[in-house]
């Protein structure tokens, strides 16, 4: 059966093949079929001479000469002197047709490009760009992927491909235009350098600017934005924008607004932690409870854009019911320098009355990171038993040394402890595939977790389709709908369709809360009991709460999204204002209106409704583990 073919018209997937012609190699056949001309032409005339009583040098001669005769003037006749001449006369234009092969579909492939719509356009030349392309081309999709320099055999592989390759500078408009980018479905701006994908972006409004009409749908502009600032403030610059395409259409000028872009900031450090914490996430709690943890406590091992990332998604996801708030220590070799990092990105985690970040950060030297057991020790001692540790050093190397002295450490001490040890990986390595996984026959002993490889976060399902905002997108929709649609809904397509729809035109800032939203659903489910079911269990699809439990839950709810707001930037105030990030509900549960304390109970409601359609296999109480 052939793969489905989402991205790409007609025309666009003619231009690919055509690319892929034009930089397919094919000697030996080319090789034949000219020798096999010249052998046609050549034996079969100077035979068809010989046998009309020519010497063999005047048949070679008449051979190589009667092309240029007419046919009523050469002396012999019958099918062998019409077959020379036919392949005479069509070696060299088959000669001159492979000399310039290249060359012509290179010009059918520009010529098809002109009028391709659909397609996947991508800005990039790293690794994640490249993997993206590559995963994009096999999925029969159409891939546009600008340049500015790569290595011939490289661009020759991925030619081959079928992914059409344009050099060229994407932060100019002009390439943009060549790359059909405003008739694409999807723009992502992957380039290594930041300030080119925020120029990329300035580019593509540009070309929108210049584009009037309408589009069935916007055009995603996905930008790579590692940086913690500037997403944030790429979140800002969309809601500015869509105010102001709202406004145009408003007025009338439909039909003269710039064509809508639909601008995703992402980073693929924070979707590398994501996927490596929705699941890992009740296995942590599990640990907790064990060991008799008065709350999650995570070692971060440096401070980088990762385990940045790793803090936050902790510190706004890892809140239970039955635990206390969630717990960081960062150990670094300048502690301070790590502090004024975390206040500069955090402005607000530590500023108010309401919540607090439990974050401290602890110095060592560089060359004695982890490699000393005194000094979790001694971070233990001062600040509670470890849960789990992260760590990213910047590079696969020292990542990679530091978590396997980590691990002997571990095994070593007496019993040893089913310490989780998650260190960032940016490509999968055999290592990893074998080891970078917990092993289920060695539950009580220390295991690493491997995550961020681009093979998993660069993935179109992930990039393209919003694979994991698809349970952020149910949320959204259930909330909306205030539950009653979303338990009519009797159709898993429906309910995706329809909660897509709502995703769609919704706000990237709401967004992020609904993703933090729907990576604590598994959460809320520990806490009452249940486990998401493994593919061939019998899961149950409603879980169900007791009044207590919702309470207690509903608390706890609301001083998650405390959390998960101030780390956001945003401030207590008297009333909502949203340019200005304040909002009146960053206060305790018990100063809250019956309104906002309804409305943390509808969350846990949600967590509770909504299982049937994130988890297709349903949910189990926690020890049961029967199977189909």
């Amino acid at each position: 059966m052939s793969k489905k073919k989402r991205y790409g018209n007609f025309l666009a997937h003619r231009a690919a093949h055509a690319t892929r012609a034009a930089h397919q190699n094919a000697p030996p056949f080319r090789t034949f079929l000219i020798v096999f001309l010249f052998l046609a032409w050549a034996g079969c005339g100077w035979w068809a001479f010989s046998l009309s009583g020519k010497g063999p040098l005047d048949a070679a001669y008449a051979t190589f000469t009667f092309l240029g005769v007419s046919k009523d003037n050469v002396s012999v006749d019958g099918l062998l002197p019409e077959v020379a001449r036919f392949a005479g006369l069509v070696l060299p234009l088959v000669s001159v047709l492979f000399a310039f092969y290249g060359v012509v579909f290179r010009t059918l492939c520009r010529i098809y490009l002109r009028f391709s719509k659909g397609h996947v356009v991508i800005a990039g030349d790293g690794p994640a760009a490249l993997h993206l392309a590559q995963c994009c081309a096999k999925d029969a999709d159409v891939v546009v992927l600008i340049l500015q320099r790569l290595e011939k055999e490289t661009l020759s592989g991925l030619a081959k491909q079928k992914i059409i390759v344009l050099e060229g500078d994407a932060t100019l408009p002009a390439t943009l235009i060549t790359a059909r980018a405003a008739h694409a479905s999807h723009l992502c701006a992957m380039m290594d350098d930041e300030a080119g994908n925020l120029r990329i972006e300035a580019a593509c409004q540009s070309v929108a600017a210049k584009h009037r009409g309408s589009r069935a749908k916007p055009l995603i502009l996905h930008i790579l934005l590692p940086n913690l600032l500037l997403r944030r403030e790429a979140r800002d610059l969309r809601k500015t924008l869509e105010r102001e395409r709202k406004a145009s259409l408003a007025e009338g000028k439909s039909a003269s607004a710039p064509m809508r872009i639909e601008t995703r900031p992402f980073s693929l450090t924070e979707i590398g932690v994501r996927q490596a914490m929705i699941s890992l996430g009740p296995t942590l709690l599990d640990r907790c409870a064990a060991e008799a943890q008065t709350c999650p406590h995570l070692l971060l091992i440096g401070l980088d854009d990762v385990n940045e990332a790793m803090a936050a998604w902790v510190l706004t996801r890892m809140w239970s019911a039955h635990f206390g708030p969630p717990r960081i220590t960062v150990l670094s070799s300048n502690g301070r320098q790590s502090q004024s990092r975390f206040a500069a990105h955090f402005p607000e985690a530590q500023a108010h009355g309401v919540w607090q970040a439990d974050i401290a950060f602890e110095s060592q030297h560089e060359q004695e990171l982890v490699l000393d057991v005194a000094t979790l020790s001694r971070i233990e001692a001062k600040r509670g038993p470890l849960t789990a540790i992260c760590v990213s050093l910047g590079d696969d190397s020292s990542t990679l040394s530091a978590a396997l002295a980590l691990l002997s450490n571990y095994y070593e001490a007496q019993p040893p402890r089913p310490m989780p040890i998650l260190m960032r990986e940016t490509t999968l390595s055999e290592f990893s595939k074998r080891y970078g996984h917990r092993n289920t026959t060695e539950a009580d002993c220390p295991f690493l977790v491997a995550f961020g490889q681009i093979q998993n976060v660069a993935e179109p399902s992930v990039l393209l389709e919003g694979e994991m905002d698809r349970a952020a997108a149910l949320y959204h929709f259930a909330y909306e709908a205030f539950l009653d649609d979303a338990g009519r809904a009797t159709s898993q397509r429906k309910m995706d369709y329809a909660a897509r729809g709502g995703w769609e035109q919704l706000g990237e800032t709401y967004r992020h809360a609904n993703r933090a939203l729907a990576d604590h659903a598994a959460i809320k489910l520990w806490d009452g009991g249940y486990r998401p079911a493994a593919k061939g269990e019998n899961g149950q699809h409603d879980a169900q709460f007791d009044p207590e439990l919702t309470q207690a839950l509903s608390r706890m709810e609301h001083a998650r999204w405390n959390a998960e707001r101030l780390l956001d930037g945003w401030k207590p105030g008297e009333s909502r204002e949203n340019r200005a990030r304040i909002h009146p509900s960053l206060v305790p549960w018990d100063s809250l209106s019956a309104d906002d304390q309804g409305k943390d109970r509808l969350m846990v409601g949600l967590a509770a409704k909504v299982t049937k359609w994130i988890y297709r296999d349903g949910v189990l109480p926690r020890e049961d583990r029967r199977g189909a």
